[in-house]
C-alpha cells in the first residue's frame, strides 16, 4: 500500500521536544527488530526505564492508521521512540524485513499439521497450555451462538478458575525482581494484559455464557485485588482496571439469575475483597455486591435521580431497605440489566425498561 507518511506528519503527530529526541534516537541507530506484515510495521526501541520498547505501527493511504509503544509516555501526541521509529520508515524501508502475514503463513496446512505446531508451541510455552484452554472455550461458546433462551443447550464444559488463576499469577508476577522504577513504569503494560483476560470474559458474556464469564471475572477480582498494595499505582492504571469490571460482573450475576441462597453465598466470598478495595478508593465493584443484593428486584433509577418503582417490584423483590442506595450504584444495575437483555435478545423486556429508566436513546 502507498502511504503519504512524511516528516511533516510526523511533526504533527508529536510535541516539538518528542520530535526533537525521536530524531536523536533515529540518529544513534536505537531502532532494531523491524520487520513488516502487510500494512502492520513492528520493531523495538531502545529506553531508558527498560531495555527496550515494543513497537505496533498500521500504517493506511492517508499515513498512520494506529501507533502504539509500550513505554508510559501520555503527555500528549506519540512518543519519542514512535517519532524514531516511523522516521526510520521514511528514511531507511530497507531495514524492514517482509514476513507473511500468519493467515497466508498457514494457509497451506492441514489439520494435523496445524495442532503438531500447537502441540510443540505449548510444549516449548508450557504456561501457553492455559490461555489455549480458554480460547477453546471460547469459541466452543461462540459457535453454539449467543444468548440463553427457552430450548437452548447450556454448555457443559465450563472454563477453569484455577486456570484464570495461573494466567492473572503469572501477569502479576511478571515483573518480580524488578527495581521499584521499573514496576511502576511496567505497571501500564501488565494492565494491558489483564485487560485482555477481561475482554475474554466479555466474550464469554455476549455469546451467552454467563457462569464461565462470571468465573473469570471474579477471579481477576479477587487475584488483583490480594497483590494491589504492592503496586505502586498513583496513576491510577490497576484501580480503573478493577472498577471496570464491576459492570461486566453485575451483568453475569443478572445473566445467570442466581438463586438467593446462590447470590448470599457469592456475596459472602466477595465482600471482603470489595470492602478492601473500598478502603483504596476502588469503589465500583461495590455495584458486583449491589448486583447480588437485589438482584433484578431493583428498581430502575430515572434520569431525574428518582426511582421508578412501577411494576417493577411486583414480586416484592426489591422492597426494604437496602445497603446499596447510592444513585451511581443504582445507575448501574440499571445500564446492567439493559446489557443482559439486550445480550439475550429480549426486545420486550428492554424496551420497557429503557422507557421506565428514561433511557430514551437507548430506546431508540
Amino acid at each position: 500500500m502507498k502511504t503519504t507518511l512524511t516528516e511533516d506528519l510526523i511533526r504533527s503527530m508529536s510535541t516539538p521536544q518528542s520530535f526533537q529526541r525521536g530524531r536523536e534516537y533515529y540518529r544513534s541507530n536505537a531502532i532494531s527488530e523491524t520487520y513488516r506484515q502487510e500494512d502492520v510495521l513492528f520493531g523495538e526501541c531502545e529506553g531508558s526505564s527498560a531495555p527496550y520498547y515494543h513497537i505496533r505501527v498500521e500504517l493506511d493511504q492517508s499515513g498512520i492508521r494506529s501507533a502504539t509503544c509500550t513505554c508510559e509516555y501520555d503527555w500528549g501526541g506519540i512518543c519519542k521512540h514512535l517519532v524514531a521509529f516511523l522516521l526510520t520508515c521514511i528514511h531507511d524501508p530497507d531495514q524492514f524485513t517482509e514476513r507473511a502475514s500468519i493467515p497466508d503463513l498457514l494457509a497451506g496446512l492441514d489439520r494435523e499439521a496445524l495442532l503438531s505446531i500447537l502441540v510443540r508451541l505449548a510444549d516449548k510455552d508450557p504456561s501457553l497450555y492455559d490461555w489455549l484452554e480458554s480460547q477453546a472455550h471460547l469459541t466452543q461458546t461462540q459457535v453454539s451462538g449467543p444468548g440463553m433462551g427457552k430450548g437452548q443447550k447450556k454448555r457443559h464444559t465450563q472454563v477453569s478458575a484455577q486456570n484464570y488463576k495461573r494466567q492473572i499469577k503469572n501477569i502479576l508476577h511478571g515483573m518480580d525482581g524488578y527495581s521499584s522504577s521499573e514496576r511502576y513504569w511496567g505497571l501500564h503494560g501488565m494492565v494491558k494484559e489483564l485487560e485482555e483476560i477481561a475482554d475474554t470474559a466479555r466474550q464469554f458474556l455476549e455469546s451467552g455464557d454467563a457462569e464461565s464469564a462470571l468465573t473469570i471475572l471474579t477471579t481477576l477480582l479477587e487475584e488483583v485485588a490480594s497483590e494491589y498494595e504492592y503496586f505502586d499505582d498513583s496513576d491510577g492504571d490497576l484501580g480503573s482496571f478493577l472498577d471496570e469490571l464491576a459492570l461486566p460482573a453485575a451483568e453475569a450475576i443478572l445473566a445467570l439469575n442466581l438463586s438467593p441462597s446462590e447470590r448470599s453465598s457469592l456475596a459472602r466470598k466477595l465482600k471482603p475483597t470489595i470492602n478492601e478495595l473500598s478502603d483504596y478508593g476502588v469503589e465500583e465493584p461495590a455495584l458486583i455486591l449491589a448486583a447480588l443484593e437485589k438482584g433484578w428486584g431493583a428498581a430502575p433509577l430515572t434520569d431525574d435521580g428518582d426511582e421508578n418503582n412501577d411494576e417493577w417490584d411486583e414480586e416484592g423483590e426489591g422492597e426494604g431497605e437496602g445497603e446499596w442506595e447510592n444513585d451511581w450504584v443504582q445507575a448501574g444495575l440499571t445500564a446492567a440489566k439493559l446489557n443482559v437483555l439486550q445480550y439475550q435478545g429480549k426486545m420486550e423486556e428492554y424496551l420497557s425498561l429503557c422507557l421506565q429508566a428514561h433511557e430514551y436513546s437507548r430506546y431508540a
